[in-house]
């Protein structure tokens, strides 16, 4: 299996064209970068640069899996950037269960703030009974779900009142 740190210290060598460069890009030492190319090389047993005296120079196989490095930590990049706009919430998907009485009642004005402060963020909200948002929710269906207060024991679930209702009884 391909050791990264391996792989990452001859990219960074290739590019910069430097191991010293490369060592201050990585953050480790200049010796650490050299042995970290040569066991590279050893266990591959092929010469990745060629030295003509302070230069170095890639080898054509050196060419080739510097491009596929290239493509491979171009990927990486992407993968931490999504991770930071989903973590800043900048982008991202929130699934909310809730019953039909709050779905057109309640959820449109809840949503549309939060819609307001996460713009990026998209949202589907699930109807269905109070026990079903329940299950929906331990079968990880659902990430949050707003229903009326039951008695449920599971301790994975936790119940936290937002309104309380006032129920009034009128007569002729």
């Amino acid at each position: 299996m391909i050791n990264l740190n391996q792989l990452r210290a001859f990219y960074y060598v290739a590019k910069h064209s430097s191991y010293t460069v490369a060592a201050e890009t990585l953050c480790i030492s200049q010796p650490a970068v050299t042995a970290q190319i040569k066991l590279f090389e050893r266990f591959y047993d092929m010469t990745l640069f060629r030295r003509q005296g302070r230069e170095i120079h890639l080898t054509h196989t050196g060419k080739l899996l510097f491009e596929k490095a290239e493509r491979l930590f171009s990927l990486e990049d992407e993968v931490e950037s999504a991770l930071a706009e989903i973590k800043e919430l900048n982008q991202g998907l929130l699934q909310i269960g809730c019953t039909k009485a709050y779905a057109n009642h309640i959820m449109p004005s809840i949503i549309s703030v939060f819609h307001r402060a996460y713009p990026n963020i998209r949202i589907i909200l699930e109807e269905g009974s109070s026990m079903a948002m329940i299950n929906s929710l331990r079968d990880f269906k659902n990430e949050v779900i707003v229903v009326a207060r039951m008695d449920v024991n599971d301790s994975r679930l936790q119940f936290i009142p937002f309104s309380k209702e006032e129920i009034v009884v009128i007569l002729p």
